[in-house]
């Protein structure tokens, strides 16, 4: 039997290469519920199973050396998974208790529809309904809408 040759791909190619097909993946799954249902109405399909995402994502904070209940708490929690996990390029411009601000430059999902960065939100409002509901997380700029960057703001509400 002859034995199928598999390359070997470097960690941090194969981490980026999974980064972009589940992005695509998960495009092509918000694209197919628009074209059936429209956009309000795919997010409102999404949104109870990604809130739910974000509470999980939120539990994690104490295993990860995060007990802070402000902005920069909750902004420590999605810098952490943007830059780390899905290796999004970018920088606080301007932090406080109250306010984070966050720009970005370069994402994995940049190219892709927009829908897809609107699936952050009830991650987000996931993660501040257990760290600390008086905060909220808005995505005011972004890249596939035609802006220079992207840029995020966790804020008391």
């Amino acid at each position: 039997m002859t034995e199928v040759q598999v390359p070997r791909l470097p960690p941090e190619v194969a981490h980026q290469q999974a980064v972009v097909l589940l992005g695509q993946a998960a495009a092509a799954l918000m694209q197919a519920m628009v074209d059936r249902f429209g956009p309000e109405e795919a997010q409102k399909i999404v949104y109870p199973s990604l809130k739910q995402l974000g509470k999980e994502i939120a539990s994690l904070a104490p295993e990860l050396g995060i007990t802070g209940k402000d902005a920069l708490a909750l902004s420590a929690i999605t810098h952490l998974m943007e830059e780390q996990v899905l290796r999004v390029v970018g920088k606080p411009t301007d932090a406080s208790s109250e306010r984070v601000v966050k720009q970005v430059t370069a994402c994995p999902f940049q190219n892709l529809p927009v829908d897809v960065c609107y699936a952050f939100q009830p991650i987000c409002d996931g993660i501040a309904e257990v760290i600390n509901p008086q905060y909220r997380w808005v995505l005011t700029k972004a890249i596939p809408k035609g802006d220079p960057i992207c840029e995020f703001i966790w804020e008391k509400k």
